[in-house]
């Protein structure tokens, strides 16, 4: 955790000081007086709520310094204050500036991780695969954006062989930002999907905020490229290119047999290694996540053996394609952490291809919104509606906003309309579940996280 002076921070931050001396260190640093500890460097950050009116609770629990900028200085000319005030432009930029340098005192690998679809899963499997021979610092649950990468960094110590820092984006410069702060000497982007299409308006747009993480590596960075994705692959960078997922590279996969439906089996080639691993993942699109997590391990001298030990014990992260069973013997994918256009048809390819209709089993899809699709939704959600009914799954319960654009794309294509229904909010669904849907092998729940769908799972799981 970091630990230093408050002169430092000064110059680290560009900053001037009120009030106080600086002749202290303070150690740890916190956004949320609701966590704060004694001695920890305070930042009021203009988010959602203004930091700024928490100062005196800071204060007040103890902090070593607060971070404030000009324009508090300017409305509230403090005169008194019983630590620091350390004034900076703008606290957010700090935040960074400060990260950044705490970074730069670790001569360590730095892997960011960022992606459309699957760099959560991807992180954790790295993850799983690094742990038994390095001390890691890994990104924990979201902490992805310009206050999350900051907090993780500034957890590293001396003890640290290796950080994985995972980025998120919703515009323009934020990846090239997070770039700036965490110097990444390795960089993945998993894919390139319609996620974010309200703010970006084409896939191609999202390509090139996702590419401001190749563009800002050094020469001597390494970028591990996905050239199963044309626009990953398109991407330019100054760093060296290691490619995947094509015969041409020295990593690819292919798909495998399994007869345990809790089971993803490949054959993986690895710069001239081959073995089959079994993994408790759901979904063929996986099987890129998985072979981005082998590059990285050889990258860092583990033998494909090695990790497949590893990979073999991995447990699905909680809300992601996470398979659980049900009392009634049926089969829930829990795939409510997030949704766009191509998670969620892969997700439903994955419920299409695990059921089996020689065995009599029938497929359930409840489905909520797909959010940030932006001028698109309608459209986008109606696709969504159609492959269902292609892949030929037998029901449907769509909630929200966009559920009757689900129903009318399946409507398009389906004859049967009898179980395929749309409700407006998740206590329709529920009550839906309670007078019928009862005699579905495999039940799949998918949307963006404002859809709570969480919710449906709970339910599911209590009967």
């Amino acid at each position: 955790m970091i630990k230093e002076s408050l002169h430092w921070v000064l110059s680290s931050c560009a900053g001037r000081v009120l009030g106080q001396t600086l002749q202290k260190e303070f150690c740890g640093v916190s956004t949320d007086t609701r966590q704060i500890k004694a001695g920890e460097l305070f930042f009021c950050l203009r988010a959602q709520r203004d930091g700024h009116l928490y100062l005196k609770e800071a204060i007040e629990k103890g902090c070593a310094a607060v971070v404030v900028d000009e324009q508090f200085i300017q409305e509230h000319s403090p005169q008194e204050s019983s630590v620091p005030l350390i004034v900076v432009k703008d606290t957010l930029q700090a935040l960074g500036d400060l990260a950044h340098a705490w970074r730069l005192k670790f001569n360590i690998p730095v892997l960011a991780i960022t992606g459309s679809n699957g760099k959560t899963t991807t992180k954790e499997l790295i993850k799983t695969v690094l742990e038994e021979h390095f001390k890691l610092l890994v990104t924990a649950g979201n902490l992805n954006n310009l206050i999350g990468v900051p907090k993780t960094l500034f957890q590293l110590t001396e003890t640290h062989q290796i950080a994985i820092i995972e980025m998120g984006m919703n515009h323009y410069g934020e990846i090239a930002r997070l770039t700036e702060i965490a110097k990444p000497s390795l960089a993945l982007i998993t894919n390139v999907g319609k996620a974010h299409l309200e703010h970006f308006g084409s896939v191609e747009a999202i390509a090139k905020a996702k590419g401001e993480l190749f563009a800002g590596l050094s020469s001597d960075a390494i970028a591990f490229v996905n050239v199963k994705d044309p626009l990953v692959a398109a991407l330019a960078t100054p760093a060296k290119k290691i490619p995947f997922g094509s015969l041409e590279s020295q990593y690819w996969t292919e798909a495998a047999d399994s007869q345990d439906p809790d089971l993803l089996a490949l054959q993986a080639h690895v710069h001239g290694q081959s073995n089959r691993l079994e993994l408790r993942l759901l979904g063929e699109h996986n099987r890129q996540n998985i072979l981005a997590a082998l590059v990285i391990a050889d990258h860092f001298g583990l033998s494909l053996e090695d990790a497949k030990s590893s990979l073999e014990n991995f447990i699905s992260v909680s809300g992601r394609m996470q398979l659980l069973k049900l009392k009634s013997g049926a089969y829930l994918i829990n795939d409510c952490y997030n949704a766009n256009p191509a998670s969620m048809a892969a997700a439903l390819k994955t419920l299409a291809h695990l059921r089996s209709k020689e065995d009599g089993q029938k497929a359930l899809a409840i489905l909520g919104e797909m959010l940030e699709v932006g001028e698109a939704s309608e459209n986008e959600h109606f696709q969504i509606g159609q492959l269902l009914a292609d892949l030929g799954i037998e029901a449907m319960i769509a909630v929200g906003e966009h559920a009757n654009s689900l129903l009318s794309g399946v409507q398009s294509i389906s004859e049967n309309f009898g179980d395929y229904l749309a409700c407006s909010d998740n206590e329709a669904v529920k009550k839906i579940l309670k007078d019928k849907f009862q005699d579905f092998s495999w039940i799949l729940v998918k949307g963006s996280r404002g859809s709570h769908l969480e919710q449906v799972v709970d339910f599911l799981l209590s009967r």
